[in-house]
């Protein structure tokens, strides 16, 4: 462990212990207000991370715009469980390129 504190100039263990004790201590706080995010510092950071919105529209006009593209005139017959199966085909496409 000395060799590994010495290289990293920290110790990873100290680290790890404070995160999980940070974790530990918000699991176990009774309360449940957003404010309380502010006792627990590495929490919010993940929180907000994870739990913030983006404000683009970017992701919605793409899915009209694809939207427009399989709903053709030719194909005025789709039912709405079919468009949707589709919509989502043709939107994660990119999913499958890149496996």
């Amino acid at each position: 462990m000395m060799l590994r504190t010495f290289l990293f100039f920290y110790d990873t263990n100290v680290a790890f212990i404070s995160v999980s004790a940070e974790l530990d201590m918000y699991i176990n706080d009774t309360s449940r207000d957003i404010d309380s995010l502010h006792c627990f510092p590495l929490v919010k950071k993940v929180f907000v991370a994870k739990n913030t919105a983006l404000p683009l529209s970017a992701p919605v006009e793409r899915l009209f715009s694809i939207g427009g593209q399989i709903l053709i005139p030719r194909r005025n017959g789709l039912f709405d469980e079919h468009f949707e199966e589709l919509l989502m085909l043709c939107a994660n496409r990119h999913l499958e390129e890149n496996s």
